[in-house]
Order: structure tokens, then sequence, then C-alpha cells
């Protein structure tokens, strides 16, 4: 609300904590988040952002190569995220369940999160559908399936509604690196 410049959170599902993810929001408005958060700290524009699909399922696997963030079975799924068989009756406080392996939580479940690229086929790279953007990771309503790492759905971006929220990458320029970790030059 800060960064917005709002008074009132745009979000069906509230509390008084303030921990819920934001929802309701569209893809234009996380973008202006984004580059409005970057104004705030002084960064180039695009130094926050939304992620890629492919940034946002490297992060969610977190180096595992199963199904779901902590094993093959969705059963195991439940202490991870929340969803339609974990019987919520909307989004949950942030940071409840456990974390995947690289400590990030709520990558499962509770919001699908927009996505910076618009949805293309994987089996047809070149097929990108410029009308819809990506949106990855479940929601509270949806099924366990839809929370599986490669579950992937698409909607125009101006939709929004109480399972569409984000999440922000920040982008570190090299020179903020230690030295062992900067690309090679």
């Amino acid at each position: 609300m800060a960064v917005m410049g709002h008074e009132q959170n745009p979000s069906w599902f509230q509390d008084t904590t303030l921990n819920r993810p934001v929802e309701e929001v569209t893809w234009a408005m996380c973008a202006e988040f984004a580059a409005r958060l970057c104004g705030l700290e002084k960064l180039p524009r695009g130094n926050y952002r939304l992620p890629s699909e492919e940034e946002r399922e490297y992060a969610c696997r977190a180096g595992t190569r199963t199904p779901y963030c902590c094993s093959g079975s969705w059963q195991d799924l439940r202490r991870y995220a929340d969803y339609a068989q974990t019987q919520p009756k909307g989004t949950r406080l942030v940071g409840r369940r456990r974390p995947n392996a690289w400590g990030i939580c709520d990558m499962r479940g509770n919001v699908w999160e927009w996505c910076a690229n618009d949805f293309y086929d994987y089996l047809e790279p070149a097929d990108v559908d410029a009308v819809r953007k990506s949106i990855r990771g479940g929601n509270w309503l949806a099924d366990y399936s839809n929370c599986r790492f490669a579950s992937r759905y698409r909607l125009p971006p101006d939709s929004h509604g109480n399972m569409c929220g984000f999440r922000l990458v920040r982008s570190v320029p090299p020179s903020m690196l230690r030295p062992t970790e900067r690309p090679n030059e």
C-alpha cells in the first residue's frame, strides 16, 4: 500500500496482520508495483520485476527433480502448500507452510502468480499467445495437481481475482556480487 500510494489493500481476503498474499491484481498492476519499487529504492527500472516462467520454476524446484517441492507424492504437499484438498476458505497467511529446499515459502498453492512472459506452447515455442500471460503455482481453490512444478496456465493480463497474486525477483548487478559469484566478463 505504501509503494502504490493506496490507502486500501486491493485483496479480497484481508486480515489485520496484512500477512496474506496480495491478490485481485492484474498483470499490469504487478508490473507497475515493480517499477514503483525500483523508483522508491532508486534502482534502474527492471531491477525488480516479475519472473519469467523459467525463473519461477527454477526457484520453485530448488534443485529437486520430483513433481512437487517435497517429493513425488502429492500427499506430502499439504505441509508445503494451501490448495483445495487442505480445505482453505481463501488465502492463508504467507510463510505458514514449510519452505522449499532453498528456504522460499509459498511457491505452491495459495495464489497463482503472474509471470513476465506471454504464454507459449512447449511443443511449439514459436506459437506465442500474445493475448495471455502465464501464471504458475496453483492456488487455494485449485486441485493438488495444479501445484506440480510443470503446471501452468494463462490469463488475459487484465484478469484479476482472489486467486491471482505475484512475486517479484530482483536483479543484482555484477558489481554487487562477490568476485567468486561474478559471471565471466
